[in-house]
C-alpha cells in the first residue's frame, strides 16, 4: 500500500471514530475507538501486504484474499529481471533473463563471459565477433568469410604447399610465374649453387649479383686490371683496361722511375724518356771492376779491362767459390787461384 493510501484510509477511519464519539456526548471519557478495515476477517485493508497460505508475501485483492503480484518477469520466484538474490551458494547475485540468480560479472553476455564485440570462436572453429544477441558469428569484412580470409592472402593447399587464395575463393599454387622452373618471377631472390643468394635475371637463371659499375667484367670504375698486352692498368669511365698516363707511354713509367736496360743494365727513366745507367766503371756491361757479371752458365767478375772473365780461368772459377781439392775434399778458391 502507498503513503498515500495508508494516509486516506487512516483520515476517514478518524472522521468515523469523531462522529460515533459526538453522538454520546455524556459518555465522552468511556469511548472505545474500534477501527474499520475494508476487509475486517483478515484485520486488513485492500492493498495491504499478506502472507499467503505457501508463506509467500502477497497483497490483498479486491476480494480480500490474499494473491500473489503478477507482474513479476520471474513469477515462480517473485522477483524481476535484475533483481538481486541469493545464489544456491549463498552469494550475492543477479536474476538473469533466464530467470535465474547468478554471480554478477558486468559482462555484457554474462552467460558466456564476454561482451559485444568480443572477438570469439564459432562452433565450426572459424574466428568470429559476439553480436548483439551474445551468438558468435563470423566477421563479415572477409573476402571468403568460410575460411576467414581474403583474395589474394597466403593459404595452405590440400597438399600443404603454400598457395594464394583465388577469386574463387580457393587455395591454389600460383601458375603465373615469369620462370614457371624456378617458380618465381624476374628479380626475385633466389639461391645459387654454394647456397649463396642470387637473383632471377630475365633469361630465368639464378645469378649472383653484386652492384659492378662494370657488370661484364665484374669490376668498378678505378679497379687495377691487366690489359691484353699484360700490362697492370685502370678500369676507366667506359668499362675498359687502359695503361695509367705516364711520362713515357712506350715505356709505361715515369721520368725518374727504375729501369732496366737490356745492355747496360738497372738505370733510371731520364728527361728524354730512356733507360739511363748510373756512372760506372764499364758503362758498356753497366756494372763497375769486380762487379760479378755472367758468364756461360757460371758467373764471372769484371776484370780491369770491362771484360767478364773468370778470375782463376784455369779453375773456370772467382776468388772465394767453392771448389773440388785433390783428395776430393771441398774446399774454397784462394786469390793465388790454390783450391784449400
Amino acid at each position: 500500500m502507498t503513503n498515500t493510501q495508508l494516509f486516506t484510509r487512516l483520515l476517514a477511519l478518524l472522521l468515523v471514530t469523531t462522529s460515533l464519539v459526538a453522538c454520546d456526548p455524556e459518555n465522552i471519557d468511556d469511548t472505545s475507538f474500534t477501527p474499520v478495515f475494508d476487509c475486517p476477517d483478515i484485520d486488513a485493508n485492500i492493498g495491504d501486504d499478506c502472507m499467503t497460505a505457501a508463506g509467500v508475501v502477497g497483497t490483498v485483492n479486491a476480494d480480500c484474499e490474499c494473491e500473489l503480484p503478477t507482474s513479476y518477469d520471474c513469477p515462480d520466484t517473485n522477483a524481476n529481471i535484475g533483481d538481486e538474490c541469493e545464489t544456491p551458494a549463498g552469494d550475492t547475485g543477479t536474476i538473469n533473463a533466464d530467470c535465474e540468480c547468478e554471480l554478477s560479472t558486468g559482462y555484457d553476455c554474462p552467460d558466456i563471459n564476454a561482451n559485444i564485440g568480443d572477438d570469439c570462436e564459432t562452433p565450426a572453429g572459424g574466428t568470429g565477433t559476439i553480436n548483439a544477441d551474445c551468438e558468435c558469428e563470423l566477421s563479415t569484412s572477409y573476402d571468403c568469410p568460410d575460411i576467414n580470409a581474403n583474395i589474394g592472402d597466403d593459404c595452405i593447399t590440400a597438399a600443404g604447399d603454400v598457395g594464394t587464395v583465388n577469386a574463387d575463393c580457393e587455395c591454389e599454387l600460383p601458375n603465373s610465374y615469369d620462370c614457371p622452373d624456378q617458380n618465381g618471377n624476374i628479380g626475385d631472390a633466389c639461391f645459387i649453387q654454394g647456397g649463396f643468394f642470387g637473383i632471377i635475371n630475365e633469361d630465368c637463371d639464378c645469378i649472383f649479383v653484386i652492384n659492378y659499375d662494370c657488370p661484364d667484367i665484374n669490376a668498378n670504375i678505378g679497379d687495377e686490371c691487366v690489359t691484353a698486352s699484360g700490362n697492370v692498368g685502370t678500369v676507366n669511365a667506359d668499362c675498359e683496361c687502359e695503361l695509367p698516363e705516364v711520362d713515357c707511354p712506350e715505356l709505361g713509367l715515369n721520368i725518374g722511375d727504375d729501369c732496366s736496360n737490356p745492355i747496360m743494365g738497372a738505370g733510371t727513366v731520364n728527361a728524354d724518356c730512356e733507360c739511363e745507367v748510373a756512372t760506372v766503371d764499364c758503362p758498356e756491361l753497366g756494372l763497375n771492376i769486380g762487379d760479378i757479371c755472367p758468364l756461360d752458365d757460371h758467373f764471372g767478375r769484371v776484370t780491369a779491362d770491362c771484360e767478364c772473365e773468370y778470375q782463376c780461368p784455369d779453375l773456370q772459377l772467382n776468388f772465394g767459390d767453392d771448389c773440388i781439392k785433390a783428395d776430393g775434399t771441398v774446399g774454397y778458391v784462394l786469390q793465388t787461384c790454390d783450391c784449400i
